[in-house]
């Protein structure tokens, strides 16, 4: 039998709280910070407006909880050695929040990435370059890992200067460029600067062997063509 508009929504919401109600249970179990935090809280909730009435939880309080039970904190359900990633926030309104990762979870991190890839059009023919640093903060490690899983070339940027970052776009022919807006717009202005230089130290002018950088700026290229195919510039 066919079911109305209305009838799937109800059926949405009530598996939507079936599976709240999972995730509740299960951190209230194992979860040392939320037993403490939702100790009072009946359990199982029975709409979704006593879900909306559930205290939020702020970074501030993570982090605290972290300082009063160092390194890691409370809030993870497994053993320390179940955990098989360690990242950071910047650390840019205050300490950094330590974050663990389960494989499991980490594959997942991976797989949202695997669908934001696919769908600006990369393939395993292209070549992506990485402009960040690789250090603990998590930036575009799951979207290292994405592009391994599917099959695409990876061009690390760590520890790497705009100048030379630029250049091994060029080199190397990357297709995909993966980093900050702001980054993106700031090589965009490096590569301006740059090409006008070179441009102006050519002792030939119209020399066939003119260097890639000045092909670049002769195409109006504000990174959008790193080589030779298009380049997909991806917000972090």
């Amino acid at each position: 039998m066919e079911l109305s508009v209305r009838e799937m929504e109800l059926s949405l919401k009530q598996y939507q709280l079936h599976k709240i109600n999972e995730l509740l249970v299960f951190v209230t179990q194992f979860n040392e910070f939320y037993k403490e935090k939702f100790r009072d809280i009946c359990l199982p909730i029975q709409t979704m407006d006593d879900f909306r009435k559930l205290p939020f939880t702020t970074k501030e309080e993570l982090v605290q909880d972290q300082q009063l039970y160092p390194p890691f904190g409370r809030n993870h359900c497994y053993p320390e050695t179940s955990y098989v990633r360690y990242h950071q926030t910047s650390g840019t309104s205050g300490k950094p929040l330590k974050i663990l990762d389960t494989e499991e979870s980490w594959n997942w991190w991976r797989d949202c990435w695997v669908e934001v890839l696919k769908s600006s059009g990369v393939t395993n023919r292209d070549r992506l370059f990485l402009a960040f640093s690789f250090g603990p903060f998590i930036g575009f490690w799951s979207a290292y890992e994405a592009a391994k899983k599917m099959g695409t070339l990876v061009i690390p940027g760590g520890g790497q200067s705009s100048k030379e970052r630029l250049y091994s776009m060029i080199e190397n022919r990357a297709t995909v460029l993966l980093c900050t807006p702001s980054y993106a717009l700031h090589l965009s202005e490096v590569l301006r600067k740059w090409a006008s230089i070179y441009h102006r130290r050519r002792s030939e002018p119209s020399s066939p062997q003119e260097s890639r950088g000045d092909r670049c700026r002769q195409r109006g290229s504000k990174l959008k063509h790193a080589g030779e195919r298009p380049c997909t510039i991806m917000p972090g």
